[in-house]
């Protein structure tokens, strides 16, 4: 009896062991697996050579110069997967983030994503953006009373953090950040070196 009793122990012992070491090196490697995008943040060809995810933060700057060639990749083809990556350093990041998700659960998550990006300047050193936020709503044609209830649920807020989450597990510490089939490639010029190559 007692035999059996350690061996229990020693194989469960053995699994937490195995278990914590795969976590460990998936996080090393960037091992974690890709977890399915809304089919709002869904761009371009269900189908395509050339699929792409896109790490990224309405609050940088960077993405936001990145998301016009994004749209380029996808008016040639390409199929893109967009990912939530608020930067800590970005004081309203995790806000927009999951005020744009909200957008995309009234099914204006596009348009206002790029308004986002485009107007970044009248919100991001702002002392109230979520102000902003709830303005750009209206602008976009979103119902204020369903947008607030949404940012007060936990839906949208569960939903970006599993993106980070996604995030750190491939090691994605900095944006703008693409898989490319795959293969990372942090900043736009990585993302077209990667693409030139899958072009080949």
């Amino acid at each position: 009896m007692k035999k059996t009793v350690a061996r229990y122990f020693l194989f469960g012992g053995l699994v937490v062991f195995f278990l914590t070491l795969i976590a460990f090196l998936g996080r090393e490697f960037g091992w974690a697996p890709a977890r399915k995008t809304p089919a709002f943040r869904r761009l371009g060809a269900a189908k395509s050579a050339i699929f792409i995810e896109e790490f990224t933060d309405f609050q940088c700057p960077a993405c936001s110069r990145a998301s016009g060639e994004v749209k380029k990749l996808v008016s040639d083809g390409a199929s893109v997967s967009f990912k939530h990556r608020p930067l800590a350093m970005h004081r309203w990041a995790l806000k927009a983030a999951i005020a744009a998700e909200c957008a995309g659960y009234g099914g204006k998550f596009q348009p206002y994503a790029d308004a986002l990006f485009a107007r970044q300047a009248e919100w991001s050193d702002s002392p109230d953006a979520p102000a902003f936020f709830n303005k750009l709503a209206a602008e976009t044609g979103i119902s204020g009373k369903d947008f607030s209830a949404c940012l007060s649920a936990e839906k949208a807020k569960k939903s970006v953090w599993l993106d980070i989450a996604e995030a750190e597990g491939r090691r994605v510490d900095s944006v703008p950040a693409f898989f490319v089939n795959g293969r990372k490639a942090v900043g736009v010029s990585a993302l077209l070196e990667e693409i030139s190559r899958e072009k080949k």
